[in-house]
């Protein structure tokens, strides 16, 4: 994976929900496939807050929440689709870059954003 992180949401690994009708030798391959893909790098996690850190409030003033994205380096609309509703703004980092339809997302719903200091 040359060095990059790639992370996988365990809900979106579609074999696993059919363990018990599929075949044994055929579940037993794809769970080598993933353990491959595991020790290339690939990392399965539960929710997407694994992957850009947990909300921090000890930078931010304690009437609003910010969700934490200081390890993305592209803020996608999707991003902030798939956290709707748990917070009030975003903590970004010095080098995130927001995509246009992020930051039509940010506007339309009046999310505030944070830009982490150095």
């Amino acid at each position: 994976l040359k060095g990059k992180k790639v992370y996988v949401k365990k809900q979106g690994i579609a074999y696993q929900s059919h363990k018990d009708s599929a075949s044994k030798t055929l579940f037993l391959k794809y769970q080598e496939y993933q353990a491959t893909l595991e020790h290339w790098g690939m990392e399965v996690i539960e929710d997407i807050f694994e992957m850009v850190g947990k909300k921090k409030r000890e930078f931010l003033p304690s009437c609003e929440e910010y969700l934490d994205f200081t390890r993305c380096r592209l803020l996608q609309e999707s991003d902030l689709i798939k956290v709707r509703g748990m917070g009030r703004g975003i903590l970004l980092g010095m080098e995130t870059i927001i995509t246009p339809l992020a930051q039509d997302y940010i506007n339309n719903h009046n999310l505030s954003v944070r830009r982490q200091q150095r």
